[in-house]
Parts: structure tokens; sequence; C-alpha cells
């Protein structure tokens, strides 16, 4: 899944993750839990942190130049085949 998608399916859940039993490492005794997670989502709970937060235009950049180094960069074919009259 890209990140930009994976980015989209956590906004999307208002703010609730699923973890799956298998990535629960320990359930700690105040009750906070120590998980397993990949990079890539980790990367996209500082990307929505980043994108709450108030520094603005700061936070759009930076998850456009995360979301360039997973996805690429966004193209956009150009017809070439058009004449000049």
């Amino acid at each position: 899944m890209s990140f930009k998608n994976q980015f989209q399916k956590f906004l999307e859940h208002d703010g609730t993750v699923r973890i799956e039993p298998e990535n629960v490492v320990e359930v700690m005794k105040d009750g906070g839990v120590k998980i397993n997670m990949p990079k890539k989502e980790m990367l996209v709970l500082k990307a929505i942190k980043w994108a709450m937060s108030n520094k603005g235009s700061e936070s759009v950049k930076m998850i456009q130049r995360v979301v360039e180094m997973f996805d690429g960069k966004a193209t956009q074919k150009i017809d070439q085949n058009t004449t000049i009259e």
C-alpha cells in the first residue's frame, strides 16, 4: 500500500488504530502498550502529528517529502502531438 493511501486510511478512522495481537510486544502495568510497527506506519503517524501541529506550511512540505520518498514524485503526462498554427 502506498504511503499516501496509508496516510488517508489513518485519517479516515478518526484517530483510532487497530494493532493486531501479533504486533503487541508488552502490556505495561500502567495500561500502556508496547508494539512493533513497520517504519512506514510510524512515519504515517508522525506525518499526521506534523499535519496537526501549528507549523502550517512546514508540516505540509515535510509530508510531501515523505510521500515522495516512498511513492515517488507525482507525474503528469503531456500530449506532445499538438501542432501550432
